[in-house]
């Protein structure tokens, strides 16, 4: 969709050949099924593809694609991180480092994780809906959009 020159929404045309370029996937399928058993508003997928983030209600699960059971399901978190009582997480970024995961939610609270020590430290003293980072040598920056 765009917005007209009269700043009313109309459809864009794609070009037929838009979804069949070269790098563009051909096919999709399911790999795992997280059973999370409630919301999650946020997730966040380490490279290489092994352990995945999902943000719910209070907490961050980290689960390992290599539990997974027969059926492509996986029923049980490899652990829990809590870390913003009864508030959604909105937010979760894996590092490039793959150890250090920054969760961010409806609280007053931007936490990092060592995930290698699984302990936390409070960063920032803001609502934060979403974050992004980028890298730029060896110095991370963090940009915190839309902060309340």
């Amino acid at each position: 969709m765009q917005i007209g020159s009269d700043g009313k929404v109309q459809p864009v045309t794609f070009p037929s050949d838009a979804a069949t370029g070269p790098g563009l996937p051909k096919s999709i399928r399911s790999v795992c099924t997280l059973l999370h058993n409630e919301v999650v508003c946020a997730v966040a997928i380490s490279n290489p593809v092994r352990h995945i983030y999902t943000g719910g209600k209070g907490c961050v699960k980290v689960w390992d694609l290599q539990l997974t059971q027969t059926g492509g399901v996986l029923k049980t978190p490899l652990y829990t991180l809590d870390c913003l009582g009864d508030n959604y997480i909105r937010s979760c970024k894996l590092l490039p480092d793959g150890r250090t995961l920054i969760v961010g939610g409806e609280t007053n609270t931007l936490y990092l994780w060592d995930l290698a020590a699984v302990s936390a430290w409070t960063l920032i003293r803001r609502t934060c809906l979403r974050l992004e980072f980028s890298t730029r040598e060896e110095l991370v920056e963090l940009l915190l959009l839309r902060v309340v």
